[in-house]
């Protein structure tokens, strides 16, 4: 099955045709949402189908759109699956690099 790269929120200024080589784009919303307890439903609803289609070890994640929205995405990914591959977009290389993630590198002990 061929990867794929979940955009968190459509920016349509963007282009996400870098990503492609990674995978195929997914956009996961393009609805904007007022992250609130009233409104949490439709966010949920748009990522939960997400994360029950997601793969760690073939998909990845695109930081794009509100960073709440990603956040929530991101959130609810590592809880499910404790890693994810993450692209973040480099203007000085004009391409996306991968970032690995796992639960254990991300917690802090204060």
């Amino acid at each position: 099955m061929m990867s794929k790269v979940y955009v968190a929120q459509e920016n349509p200024k963007h282009s996400y045709q870098a990503a492609a080589c990674y995978g195929e784009v997914v956009i996961v919303t393009t609805k904007e949402y007022a992250i609130n307890k009233d409104t949490n439903k439709g966010i949920h609803e748009d990522i939960a189908k997400v994360v029950k289609e997601f793969n760690p070890n073939r998909d990845y994640l695109l930081i794009s759109g509100d960073s709440m929205v990603f956040a929530i995405l991101f959130a609810s990914i590592m809880l499910k699956h404790l890693s994810c591959k993450v692209l973040k977009y480099s203007n000085l290389h004009e391409k996306y690099k991968e970032i690995k993630l796992s639960v254990d590198e991300l917690i802090i002990d204060a």
